[in-house]
């Protein structure tokens, strides 16, 4: 298999080590990064978050929050399938999954069903134009307060295991994409990089993989 024309998707919870061996990851192989770029999803949460608090907003002004934060969430991923198809191989910091995780967790109790469907579609079909999926465990939530793009981290257990098992979930829904599950969180950054490596450059099957 040559390794420059792996596509590989990598996700996690916060502190997990996740940009961090997806860097390291494409170095290896010799293919670019995919940067998560998720801060203006972030941005217009904020926004959402200030204008919904207020009384004094109007309802139209909130749902006119509303809407560009939903909008923000299918711009990047119209971004991301113009990266997708303009890139032979690569190795992706978040996809389509934790994307879906996100909408799910701050829209659950919005109706908004068609358009979930739709980004769930978007990760059914992203995912058989993946080569492997890899999954990292939960931290010891002793990470750091801010991420790459220096916006804060969730420094809560509840939000980010439930990420973590939803994210997951997700995943095992797409029934053509190979996962590594990463369990062990003791290994530094180089063991897992290596047994991952040992995985994706010997994995000539469907079957699902795990790293220990």
């Amino acid at each position: 298999m040559d390794p420059k024309q792996l596509r590989i998707v990598v996700s996690g919870p916060v502190g997990a080590g996740k940009t961090t061996l997806v860097r390291a990851l494409a170095e290896r192989l010799q293919v670019p990064v995919v940067p998560e770029n998720m801060r203006q999803i972030y941005a217009l949460l904020h926004d959402y978050t200030t204008i919904k608090s207020s009384y004094l907003s109007s309802q139209e002004e909130t749902q006119r929050a509303l809407d560009h934060l939903m909008e923000a969430f299918f711009k990047w991923a119209d971004e991301r399938e113009r990266i997708y198809a303009g890139n032979t191989g690569f190795v992706a910091d978040r996809w389509e999954a934790d994307l879906l995780d996100l909408w799910l967790k701050l829209f659950a109790e919005v109706r908004c069903d068609a358009r979930t469907q739709k980004l769930y579609s978007m990760m059914i079909d992203r995912s058989r134009s993946m080569s492997f999926a890899i999954t990292l465990p939960p931290s010891n939530f002793s990470v750091e307060s801010m991420n790459e793009d220096g916006l804060p981290r969730k420094r809560s257990f509840n939000l980010t295991l439930l990420s973590h098992v939803v994210t997951g979930g997700l995943i095992r829904l797409c029934p053509a994409l190979k996962v590594i599950n990463v369990n062990n969180t003791t290994l530094s950054v180089e063991e897992r990089l290596d047994q991952i490596y040992r995985i994706v450059m010997n994995s000539d099957s469907d079957v699902r993989a795990r790293s220990k």
